[in-house]
């Protein structure tokens, strides 16, 4: 886990590691065998990092949607949030699995694609009507949960890991009415 060269997460040496960051390592390799880029991002935080692992591992193993449907929902959401290296991973499975280019190359651009299965239809349509809309409406909603903008949040985790801190998570309470009270927490 030692730092090899440019990297966009402070990696943490093995000998510096937390007995519970080494639970969260030793539960990600017993779900997953290996350790994926995210959770290395997540192991400042080993009790998320063990609470994603699991969720990821009944997405992934234990959901009801096959593997294809996995796929095109991962493509749908790399798509929405521009995440260039999860849609490239994510395209060469779903090519793999016999997802049409055509398929690929519509989710790719923000159109739905014209699929024959009804059900990875309605996956890619929930997949794609999900989420936050706007960038305007996620700050909007990070700003409810934080008190800050995504902007000065992340200015203040940089300077705080600068100086040679850890991230944190960042949490306040809110009240709706589906939820009188509630906790949210929120890394970046």
């Amino acid at each position: 886990m030692a730092n090899e060269g440019p990297s966009r997460i402070r990696e943490i040496p093995p000998e510096q590691l937390s007995a519970p960051q080494k639970a969260a390592i030793e539960a990600v390799i017993g779900g997953r065998g290996r350790i994926p880029g995210p959770y290395k991002i997540w192991l400042h935080s080993p009790i998320l990092m063990q609470r994603l692992e699991r969720l990821g591992t009944f997405l992934v193993n234990e959901s009801s949607l096959k593997p294809r449907e996995q796929e095109l929902a991962i493509l749908c959401i790399a798509a929405h949030w521009h995440g260039n290296f999860v849609f490239t991973v994510h395209s060469r499975v779903a090519r793999e699995q016999g997802v049409p280019e055509s398929v690929i190359e519509d989710i790719r651009t923000g159109r739905m694609p014209k699929l024959t299965d009804q059900r990875e239809g309605a996956v890619v349509e929930i997949a794609l009507s999900v989420g936050f809309q706007t960038q305007a409406h996620f700050t909007t909603v990070f700003k409810r949960f934080t008190g800050e903008t995504p902007h000065r949040w992340r200015s203040a985790q940089q300077m705080r890991v600068g100086d040679g801190s850890r991230p944190r998570l960042v949490g306040a309470g809110y009240r709706s009415a589906a939820r009188p009270s509630c906790e949210s927490t929120i890394l970046l």
